[in-house]
């Protein structure tokens, strides 16, 4: 991906698409394109599990809870 399709995928996640919303959190959390912020990060994953998007809702698990230790990851 480069910038400029980022820029056409973050105007189609603003649209309120839901996968468009999850790739542009991943790439917030990445830092590739854009320089990483995890607040983007999730703030764009929750948008997009609201909308039912079962990436971003289990990205959103795994980020808040740490499986192996059976504790809350991230506050």
């Amino acid at each position: 991906m480069d910038k400029k399709e980022f820029e056409r995928l973050l105007k189609e996640a603003e649209s309120g698409n839901a996968e468009a919303m999850y790739l542009v959190g991943l790439e917030y959390e990445a830092g590739e394109i854009v320089t990483a912020d995890g607040e983007k990060a999730i703030e764009w994953m929750n948008k997009a599990a609201d909308l039912g998007n079962k990436d971003a809702h289990k990205w959103l698990e795994e980020y808040y809870f740490d499986d192996d230790a059976g504790v809350q990851a991230h506050s």
